[in-house]
């Protein structure tokens, strides 16, 4: 297990060394962004095969279509940053249409991951832990709608691309929290690892998710811009979660 935390601390400070010390060099970190996304998110699809090929994936099995799930958000993440990249080259789009929807479909098949995982397995946390949740997200909502909607006064752009734009961060906060409360259900179990990694990763990429949005209304974004290290880092988290479900469970 510890050479996979060392590999993958290796490669994420290698990635924010790049990012930090070729910013002046625009044409290679943009050719660096095109390539660097479908190569993360491939990593993290095949520790996912891996997954799948070890557990089955049976939809009948309420165990075994949890890594199908999984294995479909992974591997919807990895179609669609090729699709990214592909329509970058022929476009020149920072954000495609395609692309947005593409991530409902990830962000639903991980939901309903989790959702399984957490119906199976039930709550066990206090109601004092509970309230907490609400509290935090409320917070962060009201955030990430300062940051979302009073810039819209401003500007008009193509509806849905908008309404991508507000949803992704929302959904991926209602991500969050069935992720926190499935890893305060596990929480010091052999469990806790993998859904701390899951929850890391997603915190990572609300942050990402966000710092874009917030870029892109404001034309400053740009392929190679260091807010894409939030999005690889949360890859590396996700490979790691699920590398460790691979080492740690035995149904």
């Amino acid at each position: 297990m510890h050479r996979i935390y060392s590999l993958s601390l290796t490669y994420g400070v290698v990635l924010a060394f790049i990012y930090g010390l070729f910013q002046s060099n625009q044409s290679f970190m943009s050719t660096f962004s095109n390539v660097i996304f479908p190569l993360t998110s491939g990593i993290s699809l095949v520790t996912a095969t891996f997954l799948l090929k070890k557990y089955g994936y049976s939809w009948s099995d309420k165990f075994q279509r949890i890594w199908l799930a999984t294995f479909v958000g992974v591997a919807l993440l990895f179609i669609s940053d090729t699709l990214w990249t592909i329509l970058v080259l022929i476009r020149g789009e920072t954000f495609p249409l395609e692309v947005g929807i593409l991530q409902l479909g990830v962000f639903a098949a991980f939901f309903l991951a989790l959702f399984w995982m957490f119906q199976i397995f039930r709550l066990e946390v206090s109601w004092k832990e509970l309230i907490t949740f609400p509290i935090v997200l409320t917070a962060v909502g009201a955030a990430i709608s300062y940051v979302f909607l009073v810039p819209f006064v401003f500007y008009n752009e193509e509806l849905m691309r908008i309404a991508l734009r507000i949803f992704i961060p929302f959904l991926d906060l209602a991500l969050l929290t069935l992720s926190l409360l499935t890893l305060l259900t596990f929480w010091k179990g052999k469990l806790s690892i993998p859904f701390f990694f899951i929850s890391f990763g997603i915190i990572l990429n609300i942050v990402a998710d966000v710092m874009f949005g917030y870029a892109e209304l404001h034309r400053s974004f740009y392929l190679g811009h260091p807010l894409e290290l939030f999005w690889l880092w949360s890859y590396i988290a996700l490979t790691i979660a699920l590398y460790t479900f691979e080492r740690k469970i035995r149904i």
